[in-house]
């Protein structure tokens, strides 16, 4: 969460991925959740459209992430796309 939200907070930022090793809520929608209400400027991305697990659980827009598991053929990964809703102007 902390280095998502600092990522965020640079002035001219206009793309953050977030992505983990990890298939756990917590680490994963429940941090893209928390940081997008800090930082409403901000929104989600579809990210990989042609993959078909998606984000699940708390997120709003779950379905714009990308979750990955055992079952997929990997050991499990998040990604995530989050983008400013109005690009700032140099």
């Amino acid at each position: 969460e902390k280095a998502l939200s600092h990522a965020l907070s640079f002035p001219h930022v206009e793309r953050v991925v977030y992505s983990t090793c990890s298939t756990h809520e917590e680490e994963n929608e429940a941090v893209v959740a928390k940081v997008l209400k800090q930082f409403p400027g901000f929104r989600l991305e579809r990210t990989l459209p042609f993959w078909p697990s998606r984000g699940s659980g708390a997120l709003a827009h779950a379905s714009r992430c990308v979750r990955a598991s055992p079952l997929d053929l990997s050991q499990g990964f998040f990604v995530a796309s989050l983008v400013r809703r109005t690009p700032k102007v140099p």
